[in-house]
């Protein structure tokens, strides 16, 4: 089942994100850096979640989500491996991700359509645009 969760693009990307940042992100917070509708990302992360890669927890209206503990010697090992994934998609998911959680009210996810998150992926797009050109 753990390897069947992880044959998706999209579940690995979300996997490796949550393990690289070691934290708990909203379910707003992921679609949102990962580009995906708030559906599609539930749909991640419950199949990770069936796979026991993945744990939840409620906070008011949203739910948070992290990598569960390795409690065995192949979680653990999964978990390195995981983490050695290179991706350059994924490196520009975990500075938008981490934009995302700045914008994070009292222990809420803050809706999408605040103008300072559009602010702040343009600026960021831009700077990786003239690096790139250099």
């Amino acid at each position: 089942m753990v390897f069947k969760a992880l044959s998706d693009r999209k579940r690995l990307q979300v996997m490796v994100l949550l393990l690289r940042e070691e934290e708990q992100f909203f379910v707003c917070e992921l679609a949102d850096a990962l580009g995906e509708s708030h559906y599609n990302l539930s749909k991640y992360l419950r199949e990770l979640k069936m796979a026991g890669l993945v744990e939840e927890e409620r906070r008011g209206r949203g739910v948070l989500y992290r990598v569960r503990l390795a409690e065995d010697g192949f979680l653990e090992r999964l978990y390195q491996a995981l983490r050695m994934v290179e991706d350059e998609e994924l490196e520009i998911f975990r500075e938008r991700l981490r934009l995302r959680k700045s914008l994070r009210g009292e222990n809420a996810c803050v809706v999408r359509s605040d103008a300072r998150w559009e602010e702040m992926v343009g600026a960021l797009m831009k700077s990786k645009n003239s690096l790139e050109k250099r």
